[in-house]
């Protein structure tokens, strides 16, 4: 059989920087996982492309938001996050938790590649050194250049009434960095995150 190369990452970055992307059908995060995962299926002919694959990590069961299997059963997954509610910091801490999830993909289940995507339009992400905005605790990654390293740093429940529980350890260090998108009628800026 021969060896196939996906470029996963390629493609997400071509599908959301198609001008034939239409925000206005695309409002919740559900409607961009099958947009995106028809448009895959359009560009991946000889993948199986899967929505909401279940899953099972470190014996918790998970559902995958984009499941792909090439011909070389080589294994791929996409989790996503469209935040339209607000919800800033437990966003963000979510996000952050698709990164484990998708590391455990990787690390413990041999995928080939994994990635975390969050979209949004809303500015309380990505706007960084903007002194009204705070810049403590999982708002720096975010917000700032600093990268994310939980050896330095655990990331913990940032609100709520499980605040200061449920710590994330990644294996990696990230930098958090969004791209605006290039549709003249969007505000959405997009952080890719390759695991």
């Amino acid at each position: 059989m021969q060896n196939i190369k996906l470029d996963i990452e390629q493609l997400i970055k071509e599908f959301l920087l198609s001008n034939n992307l239409n925000f206005s059908e695309i409002d919740n995060e559900y409607s961009l996982q099958f947009e995106l995962a028809y448009f895959l299926r359009n560009r991946l002919e000889n993948c199986t492309v899967t929505v909401e694959k279940k899953v099972t990590i470190k014996e918790l069961t998970h559902r995958l938001d984009i499941y792909i299997k090439n011909e070389d059963n080589k294994e791929y997954a996409i989790e996503l996050k469209f935040p339209t509610n607000g919800e800033v910091p437990i966003q963000m801490y979510n996000f952050i938790k698709d990164i484990q999830v998708m590391e455990d993909l990787k690390y413990l289940h041999n995928y080939k590649s994994t990635y975390a995507l969050l979209l949004t339009e809303d500015k309380k992400f990505f706007t960084k050194n903007n002194k009204r905005l705070t810049i403590n605790g999982i708002y720096k990654y975010f917000r700032t250049d600093i990268v994310l390293d939980t050896k330095i740093e655990p990331i913990v429940i940032p609100v709520g009434k499980d605040k200061g529980k449920d710590i994330i350890n990644l294996r990696n260090k990230y930098s958090i960095e969004f791209q605006k998108l290039n549709n003249e009628n969007s505000n959405f800026a997009y952080c890719l995150i390759k695991c």
